[in-house]
């Protein structure tokens, strides 16, 4: 939170996104390194597995969805935990519907961790 970015959004959202991917902080501690240096030159460096990108058997879009799902599925835990599993306080938390909750519980498999 005090970190002064010197990037724009798109950088630190990438950014964000593939630490979610890989939880590499030497990823982390480079692109913002590299952000730091010149925000215009700035390529976080790409982990052997983006090579299937390379390859056309991933795509960018795929990756986004991966992380997010990931994402979700780690933040919704983590209320869920500290709600004792109470959904309908997880949902208010969360801003999302009840409904979209239980989907997204059944959805990521956290219901098997109940």
């Amino acid at each position: 939170m005090a970190y002064d970015w010197p990037g724009n959004v798109r950088q630190l959202e990438n950014i964000i996104k593939q630490f979610v991917i890989f939880q590499s902080e030497s990823i982390l501690e480079k692109s913002l390194l590299s952000i730091g240096d010149n925000p215009r030159k700035a390529v976080p460096t790409a982990p052997k597995m983006f090579e299937d990108v390379k390859k056309g058997a991933l795509s960018l879009k795929e990756v986004s969805k991966q992380a997010t799902l990931k994402a979700e599925r780690e933040l919704i835990a983590q209320v869920l935990r500290q709600t004792d599993w109470n959904r309908t306080e997880t949902a208010k938390i969360l801003q999302i519907s009840y409904k979209s909750l239980l989907n997204k519980i059944k959805e990521s498999d956290l219901d098997k961790q109940a």
